[in-house]
């Protein structure tokens, strides 16, 4: 139905398709991906299948968290496992455990996040 009224609109306008194009474009775009993100969501409900994305999601959102001196590792039932390079950064990030905890759960719109378990990698390059 978007492709429909995204070639219509312009016309209907009384331009030519090339002059209403990108206003109509992206408004039909935001509104098919917003219905898109809508059923998506509702069929991975249904199948049982939207528990099981929520560990990838929060590992995305940790990229978003500012200075993030850390590594996710992994996400299951509340627990996010995180990877730092030494101690001091293990400190470091203990002291703003909550506070990366309240970011993720408004990020992913619920309590998702319980706890923070930081693991030190000792890696020697």
């Amino acid at each position: 139905m978007g492709f429909i009224i995204s070639l219509t609109y312009p016309l209907l306008a009384g331009r030519s398709l090339g002059e209403g194009w990108p206003l109509c474009h992206s408004f039909c775009y935001n509104l098919f991906m917003d219905n898109l993100k809508n059923i998506l969501n509702r069929s991975l409900a249904k199948r049982g299948l939207k528990k099981t994305l929520e560990g990838p999601l929060v590992c995305f959102y940790c990229a978003e968290w500012p200075g993030q001196p850390f590594t996710p590792v992994s996400y299951a039932n509340g627990v996010l496992k995180v990877s730092v390079a030494s101690s001091p950064a293990a400190a470091e990030l203990q002291m703003v455990e909550s506070e990366l905890k309240e970011f993720l759960n408004k990020k992913t719109a619920k309590q998702t996040v319980r706890q923070i378990r930081i693991v030190v990698s000792n890696r020697s390059d």
